[in-house]
Protein backbone atom coordinates (compact mmCIF):
# COMPACT_ATOMS: atom_id res chain seq x y z
CA UNK A 1 0.00 0.00 0.00
CA UNK A 2 1.45 3.20 -1.24
CA UNK A 3 1.02 6.71 1.02
CA UNK A 4 0.27 9.91 -0.42
CA UNK A 5 -0.45 13.36 0.12
CA UNK A 6 -3.02 14.35 -1.39
CA UNK A 7 -6.25 17.09 -0.37
CA UNK A 8 -9.03 15.49 1.86
CA UNK A 9 -11.78 15.97 -0.61
CA UNK A 10 -10.50 14.44 -3.39
CA UNK A 11 -9.42 11.83 -1.09
CA UNK A 12 -12.85 10.55 0.22
CA UNK A 13 -14.49 11.03 -3.61
CA UNK A 14 -11.81 8.28 -4.35
CA UNK A 15 -12.64 6.05 -1.44
CA UNK A 16 -16.25 6.17 -1.61
CA UNK A 17 -15.68 5.75 -5.44
CA UNK A 18 -13.72 2.69 -4.64
CA UNK A 19 -11.15 3.90 -6.27
CA UNK A 20 -7.44 3.43 -5.54
CA UNK A 21 -7.55 5.18 -2.23
CA UNK A 22 -8.29 2.57 1.23
CA UNK A 23 -8.10 4.81 3.72
CA UNK A 24 -8.17 8.73 4.88
CA UNK A 25 -6.08 9.99 8.41
CA UNK A 26 -7.47 13.19 9.71
CA UNK A 27 -6.01 15.72 12.16
CA UNK A 28 -8.45 18.16 12.46
CA UNK A 29 -11.91 19.19 15.34
CA UNK A 30 -14.19 16.54 15.84
CA UNK A 31 -17.29 16.32 14.69
CA UNK A 32 -16.11 16.50 10.74
CA UNK A 33 -19.06 17.60 8.73
CA UNK A 34 -18.34 15.24 5.86
CA UNK A 35 -18.47 12.29 8.13
CA UNK A 36 -21.41 13.85 10.04
CA UNK A 37 -23.77 14.33 7.40
CA UNK A 38 -22.81 12.38 4.76
CA UNK A 39 -24.18 9.43 3.10
CA UNK A 40 -21.99 6.19 3.72
CA UNK A 41 -22.12 2.56 1.93
CA UNK A 42 -22.25 -0.20 4.12
CA UNK A 43 -18.01 -1.24 5.02
CA UNK A 44 -17.22 2.18 5.56
CA UNK A 45 -15.90 2.97 8.88
CA UNK A 46 -13.77 4.33 11.58
CA UNK A 47 -10.67 2.65 12.18
CA UNK A 48 -9.49 2.62 15.96
CA UNK A 49 -6.21 4.00 17.22
CA UNK A 50 -5.76 2.57 20.46
CA UNK A 51 -4.01 4.84 23.17
CA UNK A 52 -0.93 3.57 24.06
CA UNK A 53 2.51 4.07 26.14
CA UNK A 54 3.71 5.45 22.81
CA UNK A 55 1.36 8.03 22.45
CA UNK A 56 1.76 9.86 25.54
CA UNK A 57 4.53 12.18 25.52
CA UNK A 58 2.59 14.45 22.53
CA UNK A 59 -1.43 12.74 22.21
CA UNK A 60 -4.03 12.47 24.54
CA UNK A 61 -6.91 9.84 24.41
CA UNK A 62 -9.86 10.40 23.19
CA UNK A 63 -12.97 8.59 20.86
CA UNK A 64 -15.27 8.98 18.23
CA UNK A 65 -19.17 8.54 19.16
CA UNK A 66 -22.17 7.03 17.68
CA UNK A 67 -24.05 10.44 18.02
CA UNK A 68 -21.23 12.27 16.40
CA UNK A 69 -21.56 9.86 13.73
CA UNK A 70 -24.49 8.70 13.29
CA UNK A 71 -24.17 7.11 9.84
CA UNK A 72 -20.43 5.06 10.85
CA UNK A 73 -21.18 3.95 14.52
CA UNK A 74 -23.14 1.74 15.80
CA UNK A 75 -25.75 3.50 18.58
CA UNK A 76 -23.89 3.72 21.92
CA UNK A 77 -20.57 2.88 20.95
CA UNK A 78 -17.26 4.28 20.81
CA UNK A 79 -14.02 4.05 18.45
CA UNK A 80 -10.96 4.83 20.66
CA UNK A 81 -8.77 7.46 19.08
CA UNK A 82 -5.88 9.91 19.75
CA UNK A 83 -6.57 13.27 20.61
CA UNK A 84 -3.73 15.94 18.77
CA UNK A 85 -3.43 19.16 21.70
CA UNK A 86 -3.25 22.48 20.62
CA UNK A 87 -1.34 25.00 22.33
CA UNK A 88 -1.50 28.93 22.56
CA UNK A 89 2.20 30.03 22.30
CA UNK A 90 3.58 33.38 22.30
CA UNK A 91 7.37 35.18 22.29
CA UNK A 92 9.03 35.29 25.32
CA UNK A 93 9.57 39.25 25.71
CA UNK A 94 11.61 41.24 27.96
CA UNK A 95 9.92 41.38 31.38
CA UNK A 96 9.59 45.11 31.67
CA UNK A 97 8.42 45.68 27.95
CA UNK A 98 4.88 46.80 26.81
CA UNK A 99 4.72 43.87 24.95
CA UNK A 100 5.45 41.39 27.39
CA UNK A 101 2.44 43.59 30.02
CA UNK A 102 0.11 43.31 27.29
CA UNK A 103 0.89 39.45 27.25
CA UNK A 104 0.63 39.55 30.97
CA UNK A 105 -3.23 41.24 30.31
CA UNK A 106 -4.42 39.28 27.92
CA UNK A 107 -3.37 35.46 29.86
CA UNK A 108 -4.72 37.20 33.06
CA UNK A 109 -8.09 37.91 30.89
CA UNK A 110 -8.12 34.73 29.10
CA UNK A 111 -7.36 32.25 32.00
CA UNK A 112 -9.57 34.28 34.45
CA UNK A 113 -12.49 33.74 31.97
CA UNK A 114 -11.88 30.03 31.22
CA UNK A 115 -15.10 28.49 33.05
CA UNK A 116 -17.06 31.09 31.43
CA UNK A 117 -16.09 30.10 27.92
CA UNK A 118 -16.53 26.64 28.80
CA UNK A 119 -20.19 27.10 29.74
CA UNK A 120 -23.34 26.77 26.87
CA UNK A 121 -23.40 28.78 23.96
CA UNK A 122 -19.49 28.68 23.20
CA UNK A 123 -17.46 26.41 21.25
CA UNK A 124 -17.34 23.13 22.97
CA UNK A 125 -13.34 22.67 22.36
CA UNK A 126 -13.47 25.31 25.05
CA UNK A 127 -14.54 22.34 27.40
CA UNK A 128 -11.09 20.94 26.67
CA UNK A 129 -8.70 23.42 27.84
CA UNK A 130 -6.31 22.32 30.18
CA UNK A 131 -4.26 25.42 31.46
CA UNK A 132 -2.11 23.53 33.46
CA UNK A 133 -0.52 20.81 30.28
CA UNK A 134 2.77 20.96 29.69
CA UNK A 135 4.91 20.51 26.00
CA UNK A 136 8.00 18.68 26.05
CA UNK A 137 10.94 21.50 25.00
CA UNK A 138 9.14 24.25 25.53
CA UNK A 139 8.67 26.71 28.76
CA UNK A 140 5.78 28.10 29.57
CA UNK A 141 5.49 32.07 28.92
CA UNK A 142 6.31 33.30 32.95
CA UNK A 143 3.48 35.58 33.42
CA UNK A 144 1.19 32.74 32.83
CA UNK A 145 2.99 30.18 34.87
CA UNK A 146 2.91 33.05 37.78
CA UNK A 147 -0.74 33.10 36.91
CA UNK A 148 -1.78 29.36 37.40
CA UNK A 149 1.04 29.05 40.66
CA UNK A 150 -1.51 31.92 42.12
CA UNK A 151 -4.44 29.84 41.24
CA UNK A 152 -3.08 26.43 42.51
CA UNK A 153 -1.51 27.93 46.10
CA UNK A 154 -5.19 29.60 46.24
CA UNK A 155 -7.51 27.29 45.82
CA UNK A 156 -6.18 23.98 44.77
CA UNK A 157 -8.70 23.82 41.89
CA UNK A 158 -7.14 21.71 39.34
CA UNK A 159 -8.31 18.53 40.95
CA UNK A 160 -11.80 19.85 40.88
CA UNK A 161 -11.53 20.97 37.34
CA UNK A 162 -9.96 16.89 36.55
CA UNK A 163 -12.84 15.46 37.79
CA UNK A 164 -15.29 17.58 36.33
CA UNK A 165 -13.62 16.60 33.13
CA UNK A 166 -13.32 13.35 33.85
CA UNK A 167 -17.00 13.61 34.43
CA UNK A 168 -18.24 14.83 31.60
CA UNK A 169 -16.62 12.87 29.02
CA UNK A 170 -17.65 9.81 30.70
CA UNK A 171 -21.04 11.12 30.36
CA UNK A 172 -23.01 9.44 33.26
CA UNK A 173 -20.01 6.26 33.46
CA UNK A 174 -18.75 6.88 37.01
CA UNK A 175 -16.49 3.75 36.38
CA UNK A 176 -15.33 5.66 33.22
CA UNK A 177 -15.35 8.87 35.14
CA UNK A 178 -12.80 7.14 37.46
CA UNK A 179 -10.47 5.59 35.02
CA UNK A 180 -10.21 8.70 33.47
CA UNK A 181 -9.50 11.13 36.45
CA UNK A 182 -6.81 8.37 37.64
CA UNK A 183 -5.41 8.11 33.97
CA UNK A 184 -4.80 12.23 34.06
CA UNK A 185 -3.30 11.90 37.74
CA UNK A 186 -0.61 9.04 36.62
CA UNK A 187 -0.08 11.30 33.48
CA UNK A 188 0.04 14.63 35.41
CA UNK A 189 2.63 13.04 37.89
CA UNK A 190 4.80 11.62 34.98
CA UNK A 191 5.04 15.22 33.56
CA UNK A 192 6.01 16.48 36.85
CA UNK A 193 8.75 14.21 37.13
CA UNK A 194 10.07 14.91 33.79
Amino acid sequence: MEKTFIPHPVAIEEMKNKKEMAAVVFVTSKPIDTFSRGKWDPGFKFLPVEYSAKFEDHYLPSKLQSHEYPGLIREHEDVPTIAVPTILAAYNWPKNSERYRRLDRFIDRLYSRISKLQEPGFHPKWKDVNLQATVPGLDRFPAAQQWLDRVSTAAQADTTLIREQARRAAQGNAAEEERLFQEFLDWRKKQKRN
